[in-house]
């Protein structure tokens, strides 16, 4: 736009702000620099010269007015522009409209209402052929109508004119020229209707009132036309208030102009008639756009004819047709344009704007609707501007995820409605913005609004707004799971219903409070949906019906499996109902039925559903259903267990939007079959679909988010799928690039944590931390509270995989402080689950109990079953920790219970039996003398068993050592002593290929307890003279050997707990030999004595009573990562021997380490079996069995020695013994 061209239209705005002054200043600057350029615009130079006269006619100057009026006539004429003539003629005929001082108030009237050159020609051919009175004109100035107002003076004033004075001629010139511009199509219109249409009725109580009087008139008096006329009025004004809906008064009036074969009269009704059939019936919207768009094309009726194609494209945009409707768009826009018809160009740019941002042009949508709103504002018609600020230009904003933006553009537009004191456009901008801020996230400036909402329409007598209020308010208490004050708000807009006795108010708080009771009493939620529906159905709200018994089935289904076969009756029921009404309605409710039949596990009658609902929608050639009846047909073919066939149902959807031309619909379908081949096992053709919406994408022209989620949500995970981690990252990278070109930051973010995921599965977890903190950067710079929480989560969880518990707890408070608002309860829980491993983890048992107490509270607020099943799993964890195990035992009892009446997958459930199995055993070991313990013992076992059954058949090497950990501890407390070697064994061999040093620690001294559980039996000649009996005598030769490498290894991975714990198993060993010895004869051959290193008392530290029931056990945190395999060690050589040696301690070898895991803790690494030839050489061990071996010699009668030295002597001789230096094989 030049210099020019904004001096001109800074002139108009002061025009109508009574600054005649600075507006001739404005018009003569623009004119001194139009003239003073080298080549003059003249077309520019006409505009600048009318927008002068305009100026100098409010400030009273005629003559100056005339001379520069007469001007810029003369340029137009031979300039040759039809559109400039006509707004030159417009400007001479308000000039000589000044000698009546009727016609010098009603042109400062439609000055200050921003009249534009089309609504001129309107006013002027109405008011040439109306009849006035002056008592009409005070009726209007009395309704403070200042349009009506306006129109009334000018027909007086016109009507006063000679008919060959300067004043009719140029108004008949002007008028002439407008109806070759199309702008005036001689149709037979009422005037005061045409009028009312120009400020647009906003459907308040008291214009209600007056339309419905002047209907009742007109059908008194016999004026059909008239009659006619005030029932599109009447349509008009509720569409105003309910864009979409069913109005009876368009049909009617279309009737009645049928009859009386008006075509211009027709051709508006069935314009009203489109829109009002747009939401419910759009095939026959569209036949309606259509026609009147004919009609008004054959009446050279410019503005009827761009308001009919605008109407058009948003039949197109329902049908799901996107080109044709941005086809239809622009053809209005541009006839508007041509016309100079700036409200009907401002109403094509937001339908245009819709169109677009349906095709995901984000940016152009935002071009169109901020154009149109300076149109708008242009005019002063501050209420379109309003309306397009909050709705066009807000939608566009949030779908380019700039919610800050988009509350600042809706406060603008509420405050255009409030200084108008237009109450009903107050209560639209409310809830416009109250569904910003949901969208956003911020439920508590969500609900003030909507408590505005509800006092205005209570103020205003509007009952079904009200209503509607309270359900916002429901729905709003839903998300944030506050079951009873939702409740408590739908039961309020009931109440409000019944007492005003609206019918179609009370079904859709029937509905809401339907979807409020489901949370605690799904009976009672079923019978109020069904209530609503019968409501539904007597009103003839198809719509309505079918969400009601949407709401009905799904509560019924959730009852169990008579309340789903009730739902699938219902399902039927409706469809031979509807079928009988016409074929939209059949479609629509076997589409429904489909939906009702899957949940009801009845998947094929709901394959012949979605089937006969395709057939209808092809038949109506509404593409949009169909392509959702596609949809519904693949879920119930992936419900009857045939991906195959859902694969060809999404391959249907393709071809349809690729026969239509339509390359966004081909390409976002050709990402739903990608996504479907991924969940079906088919990565490879997952990719090749990517590739494909890949290629589609870029002949769009730009880069689309969609692009980059399509990437994210099947790219990545397919190639991962294939083991493929650097194509994975190289896609994460496009994705990051691709988001980032959007000045998408939320994309950006979820690129980064797709990123995170592939760095994690390949094993690179310092790359993994790097991303996760990246993308929480980007999300704080975005402002985005409960997104950057989630980004903290995930970087806890990646704390925890590199066993960094109090790095994890630090990201996980911060991810907290983050989820304080209402709404943010489940992902807390989340949050408070993985802090509460992470305390486990680092063995704080108060902070995990805490931790997890909070999150188990949570979940029974809210209600949520699922989510409280793992919180108390958490919580058992926690407990176990604590060693607190009869709390332990009882949290996990109910977990089970509940986790059985759920569909979890059989590994978890395996979890939960492997914690209650160690629950039980902890108390038994705490207290062997109680008697219940044979019973905690038995079920101990018989749970540990079936938690190993599924554990070591899942693939996870972990998981199968700490199964068999779990089950040796069990036989050993229940005396199988022989089960319980041979599973510590494979749980030790199980921890040495994970070179797990700690696991394969605590298993060695398991298996050494079991050793000393055992008996060796002897018996000789030189015996059974001496005592005549069987002697049997413990055997500590074998569990000494397994606390000596179990604690050499916990000595080299600095694990002081495994140290101290191998140091009291070393004095049990001493104890027991000595009990066994305290019975023989004095002349019975006895062992040697321990060596001086064992002759030891008990260690002073004691050693968590958790760590002696778990071991090396790892708590079962879900961090939702797919973890990289370990490099396994390759001990399938080696086997135990027949006398359960431990072989294994002295025969492992392993290959080099992986990269990644030199990089774990410590303690994730097997540091006896690290290096092997170097730390543990045959010599050496040779000597530290010469050091245990001849214990069971038998020497010289006599007493054995006593050897009594410190525990500090036993550390330094295994210091010494083990030390680097002295292993070297000589």
């Amino acid at each position: 736009m030049t210099a020019s061209a904004v001096l001109i239209g800074r002139s108009a705005a002061l025009l109508r702000q009574d600054e005649a002054a600075a507006a001739l200043e404005c018009a003569e600057e623009a004119l001194d620099e139009i003239r003073a350029s080298f080549v003059p615009e003249k077309a520019s130079e006409i505009s600048a010269l009318c927008a002068c006269a305009d100026a100098f006619a409010a400030l009273g100057q005629a003559e100056k007015s005339l001379s520069s009026a007469t001007e810029a006539c003369t340029l137009s004429k031979n300039l040759g522009d039809e559109l400039v003539q006509a707004s030159s003629l417009l400007t001479l005929a308000k000039v000589h409209l000044l000698a009546d001082k009727d016609a010098v108030v009603a042109l400062a009237v439609l000055r200050e209402r921003g009249v534009t050159l089309g609504e001129m020609a309107l006013i002027l051919s109405l008011a040439q052929n109306g009849k006035a009175n002056r008592s009409q004109v005070e009726e209007a100035r009395r309704k403070e109508n200042r349009w009506h107002e306006a129109f009334l003076l000018l027909s007086v004033s016109l009507a006063s004119l000679p008919k060959a004075g300067p004043a009719a001629v140029a108004v008949a010139e002007f008028l002439r020229a407008a109806k070759q511009l199309g702008l005036v199509d001689g149709g037979s219109y009422e005037p005061g209707s045409s009028i009312r249409r120009l400020y647009e009725c906003g459907g308040s109580a008291q214009e209600m009132y007056e339309l419905a009087r002047c209907r009742d008139a007109a059908k008194k008096s016999g004026d059909r036309q008239r009659a006619g006329w005030a029932l599109l009025d009447i349509a008009s004004a509720k569409l105003s208030q309910k864009p979409s809906c069913q109005v009876a008064e368009a049909d009617e009036a279309l009737t009645i102009f049928s009859s009386l074969g008006l075509k211009s009269c027709v051709a508006a009704a069935q314009l009203e008639v489109s829109r009002s059939r747009l939401g419910l019936r759009p095939v026959e919207a569209l036949q309606a756009a259509q026609a009147s768009a004919l009609a008004f094309k054959e009446l050279h009726s410019v503005s009827g004819e761009s308001a009919a194609q605008s109407a058009s494209a948003l039949a197109h945009l329902a049908l799901g047709q996107v080109p044709e409707a941005i086809a239809s768009a622009s053809a209005a826009e541009e006839n508007a344009r041509k016309g100079g018809l700036r409200r009907n160009t401002a109403e094509a740019l937001l339908t245009a704007s819709s169109c677009h941002l349906a095709a995901g042009e984000q940016g152009r949508a935002l071009q169109d609707a901020l154009e149109a709103a300076a149109i708008l504002r242009e005019v002063g018609d501050s209420r379109g501007e309003a309306f397009a600020l909050l709705f066009e230009v807000a939608s566009a904003y949030m779908a380019k995820m700039e919610g800050d933006l988009a509350l600042k553009v809706a406060s603008a537009g509420l405050r255009l409605l409030r200084s108008a004191e237009d109450l009903l456009g107050e209560a639209l901008a409310l809830k416009a913005t109250a569904n910003i801020h949901i969208e956003r996230g911020d439920t508590e400036p969500a609900l003030r609004l909507l408590q505005e909402v509800i006092t205005i329409c209570h103020d205003t007598g509007n009952v079904l707004d009200e209503v509607e209020g309270h359900a916002a308010v429901a729905r709003i208490r839903l998300s944030r799971n506050e079951a009873e004050e939702a409740e408590s708000s739908a039961q309020a807009g009931l109440a409000l219903a019944k007492e005003a006795g609206n019918k179609l108010a009370e079904a859709r708080a029937l509905l809401c409070l339907s979807k409020a009771l489901a949370l605690k009493d799904l009976p009672k939620a079923a019978e109020t949906a069904d209530a609503a529906a019968v409501l539904f159905k007597t009103l003839g709200d198809r719509q309505g019906h079918l969400q009601a018994l949407r709401a009905s089935c799904v509560a019924g289904c959730q009852q169990g499996a008579a309340g789903a076969a009730a739902a699938a009756v219902k399902a039927e029921q409706v469809i031979k109902e509807m079928t009988a009404s016409d074929l939209q309605a059949a479609g629509e409710a076997h589409l429904e039925a489909s939906h009702a039949l899957v949940l009801a596990a009845r998947a094929d009658q709901a394959s012949k559903s979605a089937s006969a609902a395709l057939t209808i929608f092809r038949q109506l050639g509404h593409t949009k259903a169909e392509a959702m009846a596609l949809r519904s047909l693949a879920h119930a073919d992936r419900a009857r267990g045939r991906p195959e066939e859902a694969a060809k149902a999404i391959v249907e959807i393709v071809s349809l939007f690729k026969r239509r031309g339509d390359v966004q619909g081909q390409a976002n379908a050709t990402g739903e079959l990608a996504k479907a081949y991924l969940e079906g096992g088919l990565p490879k053709e997952a990719l090749s679909e990517v590739g494909e919406a890949r290629l589609l994408f870029q002949r769009l022209g730009k880069a689309t988010s969609k692009e980059g989620m399509l990437l994210i949500d099947v790219g990545i995970p397919a190639h991962m799928a294939l083991d493929d981690p650097p194509k994975a990252v190289a896609l994460a990278e496009e994705a990051v690039n691709i988001f980032r070109s959007l000045a998408n930051r939320l994309g950006e973010a979820q690129a980064f944590q797709a990123s995170v995921k592939v760095c994690v599965q390949k094993g690179d977890l310092n790359s993994a931390l790097q991303v996760a903190r990246q993308s929480c950067a980007v999300l704080a710079r975005a402002r985005l509270t409960r997104e950057e929480a989630e980004a903290h989560h995930v970087t806890a969880k990646v704390h925890l995989v590199r066993l960094e518990p109090r790095e994890a707890v630090a990201s996980a408070a911060q991810a907290l402080t983050l989820l304080r608002r209402p709404g943010d309860e489940k992902s807390r829980v989340d949050v408070l689950e993985t802090a509460s491993w992470a305390h486990s983890m680092a063995a704080e048992p108060e902070g995990a109990v805490g931790a997890a107490d909070e999150a188990v509270a949570i979940c029974r607020r809210i209600g949520d079953r699922r989510r409280l099943v793992t919180s108390l799993q958490t919580l058992a964890e926690a407990q176990l920790v604590k060693a607190t195990f009869r709390k332990a035992m009882d949290t996990v009892t109910e977990a089970l219970a509940l986790c059985r009446q759920a569909d979890f997958e059989p590994r978890f459930e395996a979890h939960l039996l492997q914690a209650s199995s160690l629950a039980k055993l902890g108390i038994a070991e705490r207290d062997p003398q109680a008697p219940s313990r044979q019973k905690h013992v038995k079920e101990a076992l018989q749970e540990a068993k079936a938690a190993a059954r599924v554990l070591c058949r899942c693939g996870d090497r972990r998981a199968e050592a700490e199964a068999y950990w779990c089950l040796a501890k069990a036989n050993l407390e229940a005396g199988n002593v022989d089960s319980a070697a041979e599973d510590s064994v494979k749980a030790f061999k199980s921890y040495a290929t994970l070179r797990d040093g700690s696991g394969a620690g605590w298993a060695a001294l398991l298996l050494a307890s079991t050793c000393l559980r055992s008996k060796g039996r002897q018996q000789s000649a030189e015996v059974s003279h001496l005592v005549q009996e069987e002697i049997t005598i413990p055997d500590v030769k074998q569990a000494l050997d397994a606390v000596l490498n179990a604690h050499s290894t916990f000595r080299r991975i600095n694990d002081e707990e495994g140290q101290e714990a191998a140091l009291q198993l070393l004095a049990e060993i001493r104890a027991t030999r000595d009990g066994a010895m305290q019975g023989l004869p004095q002349d019975m051959p006895r062992p040697r004595p321990l060596p001086a290193a064992f002759s030891t008392p008990p260690p002073s530290q004691a050693v968590s009573e958790y760590r002696v029931l778990v071991g090396a056990r790892y708590p079962p945190c879900r961090t939702g990562f797919i973890l990289a395999k370990p490099a396994l060690l390759d001990l399938e050589d080696i086997e135990p021997s027949s006398e359960n040696k431990p072989a294994l301690l002295q025969k492992a070898a392993k290959p080099d380490a992986e990269p990644a895991l030199k990089e774990t803790a410590p303690r994730s690494a097997l540091a006896s079996l690290d290096n092997w030839d170097k730390r543990f050489d045959r010599k050496v061990w040779h000597n530290v069995k010469a050091t245990t071996s001849g214990l069971w010699e038998y020497p010289d009668m006599g007493q054995p020695e006593q050897n009594v030295h410190s525990a500090e002597f036993v550390n330094s001789w295994l210091e010494e013994l083990l030390a680097p230096e002295h292993l070297k094989d000589e």
